[in-house]
């Protein structure tokens, strides 16, 4: 049989003072092991109307406070610091009897509004203000996108008249137990989530902040390019995209509602295609020349709720102004994850330079080639020059050395250890999540002519067939090269004569003294 919450009469108050403005009122409840204490000592109490509380926990029980209160408060304050309390003895017991939070709380995909009572254990990924000038310019809503840990997400409202009492114990990222809120249809043209129903807050809402790693995930779920290729009309519900940015085009100044806002026109590169996406208002601050230009490669860019808009002969992503969000390598898993993607690392990307026509563009892998700067090796000897050069010919030793891999951070600069960090290399930032990276040395010949080459990421990517955090995880096998590279020559020295991968002498002392590096993450 499923537990009950404890009923009213196991809280007791008591009330100090005297006539009728009490100097203090202490509410407690029944004794309760350590594991309760852990959970009441994480209970966050929303500010009442002029009732100012405070909270004691002890060893093995707990009493709060309100001091100097008018009794015309007294009842709304006791009955709402009853509810989060009840509730939260209700979700501990249910917990320690049978293994789980979900045993008292609701799964957000199975929201109607056909049930009165909701209870939901949620992280709010997503909060921002917005007006609908179209409508009511004075009015001001408060959005949320709440996500459960099944990753089943659902938006939330709070209107203007109860920002007040809800903003002030509401964060992105942290999770939250919530009931008492109303139910309603899931309409409109940019829609967040996909959720057939949304939340509208109410004055009896309960919100109590929890301690709890259930829920790591960030919300982010990335559309694929070919889903976007896909799409034949204007799309209602908005998308999150990542991908490089290989082109910046400034527009002049756009009318929106009487206002003038900023226009940038973005070409992103992903799984080797192109889409265009259109940034409009305060985003485009982020999208200044002279702050992409400092990056050593093009940077990603992570889209968060754009939409996507079908044009003739394809489509294109707009953001939605005050909705949509803009990441311009964020130290996130999930650009870990896209850089370390076979389809993205086997690219190389150039740093972002002004072409003729004052737009910032970037070369991608092929754009690089230019017939006419490709020489041998015995003139590039001679030529003490910094410049771009093409060099043909054949592999003839990759040298056995330890240090093949380096550490770098998502926009590309090289990553150092300090003491039990992780900074960055060139503003000295600390940084949480790092990626591996090839640094290969190749002695490369031509005409009887050798040198000694550094093959970089993208170039050894393509020679081994896999990237380097996949090389990294598997050092230890012996991988056959494919026959038909055997002997070959290649432009830039990218293939050649190679038995099998070669075991490195101080590898196992590397693999005791490094963390894994596709979890790379120092707390």
């Amino acid at each position: 049989m499923m537990s009950v919450p404890p009923s009213s009469t196991e809280i007791s108050a008591s009330v100090v003072g005297s006539g009728h403005m009490p100097e203090a009122m202490a509410i407690s409840t029944i004794r309760f092991n350590p594991t309760m204490r852990v959970l009441f000592s994480s209970l966050c109490l929303f500010p009442l109307p002029r009732v100012p509380l405070s909270l004691s926990v002890e060893h093995t029980s707990f009493s709060i406070s309100i001091s100097r209160f008018s009794i015309a408060d007294v009842a709304t304050a006791v009955q709402e610091l009853t509810d989060k309390i009840l509730f939260l003895l209700y979700c501990e017991l249910s917990n320690q009897l049978y293994g789980g939070m979900n045993n008292c709380v609701d799964l957000v995909e199975k929201i109607t509004p056909w049930r009165e009572s909701w209870k939901v254990h949620v992280k709010v990924v997503k909060l921002w203000y917005h007006k609908n000038p179209a409508l009511d310019p004075s009015q001001n809503l408060l959005h949320m996108v709440l996500m459960d840990e099944k990753l089943h997400k659902i938006q939330a409202t709070i209107r203007d008249q109860l920002i007040s009492k809800f903003v002030v114990s509401l964060n992105e990222r942290d999770v939250y137990l919530m009931t008492h809120f109303t139910v309603v249809p899931n309409t409109g043209l940019n829609r967040v989530t996909k959720h057939r129903f949304r939340l509208l807050f109410q004055y009896n809402t309960s919100i109590v902040s929890v301690v709890s790693p259930r829920i790591p995930h960030s919300g982010l779920c990335f559309a694929s390019i070919d889903e976007i290729d896909q799409m034949t009309k204007d799309h209602n519900f908005l998308i999150d995209f990542v991908g490089i940015i290989t082109g910046v085009r400034k527009e002049r100044d756009v009318a929106s509602y009487g206002k003038l806002v900023k226009a940038v026109v973005l070409e992103v590169f992903t799984d080797g295609k192109r889409v265009q996406c259109n940034v409009f208002g305060n985003s485009c601050d982020l999208l200044e020349y002279d702050k992409l230009q400092k990056y050593p490669r093009s940077p990603l860019v992570v889209l968060e709720s754009f939409k996507i808009k079908a044009i003739e002969g394809g489509v294109i992503l707009q953001n939605v102004i005050n909705v949509s969000r803009l990441f311009i390598n964020p130290d996130i898993p999930e650009s870990v994850e896209f850089l370390s993607r076979f389809t993205v690392a086997s690219y190389g990307f150039s740093r972002l330079v002004t072409n003729d026509f004052g737009y910032l563009v970037s070369k991608v892998d092929g754009d690089y080639f230019n017939p006419k700067e490709i020489i041998n090796i015995q003139d590039l000897h001679s030529d003490d020059g910094d410049s771009h050069y093409f060099v043909i010919g054949t592999i003839k030793e990759v040298m056995d050395e330890p240090n093949w891999w380096y550490y770098t951070r998502v926009c590309g600069h090289a990553v150092v250890e300090h003491e039990d960090l992780y900074l960055c290399d060139a503003c000295g930032s600390c940084v949480e999540h790092v990626m591996v990276k090839y640094g290969i040395r190749v002695k490369i010949q031509d005409d009887g002519c050798t040198v000694l080459f550094v093959l970089l990421d993208n170039a050894a990517t393509k020679l081994f067939g896999r990237t380097c955090s996949e090389a990294f995880l598997r050092i230890e096998e012996e991988f056959p090269v494919d026959p038909r590279i055997t002997g070959q020559e290649w432009l830039r020295g990218w293939k050649g004569s190679m038995q099998k991968w070669k075991e490195y002498k101080k590898l196992k002392e590397l693999q005791r003294c490094q963390p894994d590096p596709l979890a790379l993450k120092r707390s």
